[in-house]
């Protein structure tokens, strides 16, 4: 095998494994600490999602009073309203009211800044200390591993096919009586 059909089957198997490595799901962690809230008051976290995720979130009280919080998801929008003492709307799923401890999986609206909020404002004297953690779940295709593998594999068959036999002639033609 020449050189130059070596690689490009190298090209052509590398593009292959990026082309394949592209539909695999990947994971991020978003957000993980351990805060108090203050009695009277709420922890928060915002973030924007641009394309179709997956999240595993993770609520845990870890003392303070019941070992209860109330833990609300919503859009930025409506955040603003809940901090500023009017009515607001959660996203119903991933919420939870006095909760201890919770797994919770969603699927978040693409393109929406998004709000994770730890509310302890039913508490009048005890604060509470909580565990929280969202990890991000990203489906294939990942467009930047498969348009990279499509076009080295393209290139490494292009290789491949532009380096065959280039002797000339045609083959000769043997008998069995030699």
């Amino acid at each position: 095998m020449g050189s130059a059909k070596g690689v490009g089957v190298a090209l052509t198997v590398l593009g292959l494994i990026l082309l394949m490595l592209s539909f695999a799901p990947t994971q991020q962690k978003v957000f993980e600490e351990t805060f108090v809230v203050p009695p009277l008051s709420y922890y928060y976290y915002c973030t924007t999602f641009d394309r179709k995720v997956d999240l595993t979130i993770e609520v845990r009280v870890l003392q303070g009073g019941y070992r209860d919080i109330n833990f609300w998801v919503m859009p930025a929008s409506e955040f603003f309203a809940y901090a500023s003492g009017n009515a607001y709307r959660v996203y119903t799923i991933p919420s939870r009211q006095r909760v201890s401890e919770a797994s919770i999986s969603w699927s978040p609206p693409e393109g929406i800044q998004i709000c994770f909020v730890y509310d302890n404002k039913f508490s009048i004297f005890e604060s509470r200390t909580v565990y929280s953690k969202i990890v991000a779940t990203y489906p294939g295709p990942t467009g930047e591993l498969m348009w990279t593998g499509l076009v080295l594999m393209f290139v490494g068959m292009l290789i491949v096919a532009g380096s065959g036999d280039k002797k000339g002639g045609s083959p000769q033609a043997t008998s069995g009586n030699q």
